[in-house]
């Protein structure tokens, strides 16, 4: 077992180290914040002295009837109960969050064909210790994300004189859990097949099958509250 813990600290940090040096990481991170920006700042220009009024910017009346007619008006209010950060947050944290599982997808993938995961399971790792190593790096880089996302939320927050309510910080607690999962569903698909691209294939397909139902179960239950 002190085998295995250490083989799983060596390969995390080279990882991370890896991840730390790419730019992808970094500009998929930007992505992400330039985005929050723009909804946040759209959010604040359209509240008046009667509140938020969807239709006094484009973007946000675009969104607030489309999601109305998909899932009704109850989600929507408790989406933006609290301001724009609960959107913010599943927008922004989102192109990170595939990034992240689908780069060690294929990464997987690649080192299984070319034989590297081979030559590391015949020294001083094994298939635990690798695939540990790599659940390690995405959690540890969507904590450092989160945590500027934390920041940079609440600077923007302060600027336009908004206020983050307790279902953000129930829900940024949320998405670290459900990146888990994700991570770890990532590494299953790409134990499943034999290459990179049919390891993302299948990643993307079991992704899009949940997101397909938990959407589907949106609208079942906006139905039920009609």
């Amino acid at each position: 077992m002190n085998y295995r813990l250490q083989a799983t600290r060596v390969i995390a940090k080279r990882r991370i180290l890896e991840t730390l040096i790419s730019p992808g990481y970094y500009v998929v991170q930007a992505v992400g914040l330039v985005l929050a920006y723009f909804l946040i700042n759209g959010f604040a220009r359209a509240v008046d002295s009667s509140g938020f009024d969807f239709h006094l910017n484009p973007f946000y009346d675009l969104l607030g009837r489309s999601l109305e007619g998909a899932f009704g008006s109850v989600v929507v209010q408790k989406l933006f109960a609290e301001g724009p950060f609960q959107l913010v947050l599943y927008a922004s944290f989102l192109p990170v969050l595939l990034y992240l599982a689908a780069t060690t997808v294929f990464r997987f993938g690649l080192e299984r064909k070319v034989g590297a995961l081979e030559l590391l399971s015949y020294g001083p790792a094994d298939g635990t210790s690798y695939f540990l190593a790599f659940l390690i790096k995405d959690l540890l880089a969507t904590l450092l994300y989160l945590v500027f996302l934390l920041v940079f939320v609440a600077v923007a927050a302060a600027a336009y004189n908004l206020i983050l309510g307790p279902m953000f910080a129930f829900s940024l607690a949320l998405l670290f859990f459900v990146s888990v999962a994700v991570y770890a569903y990532g590494i299953l698909a790409a134990t499943l097949t034999d290459n990179s691209a049919s390891a993302l294939a299948v990643f993307l397909a079991v992704m899009a099958f949940f997101l397909i139902i938990f959407f589907g179960s949106f609208t079942i239950v906006s139905g039920y509250v009609r």
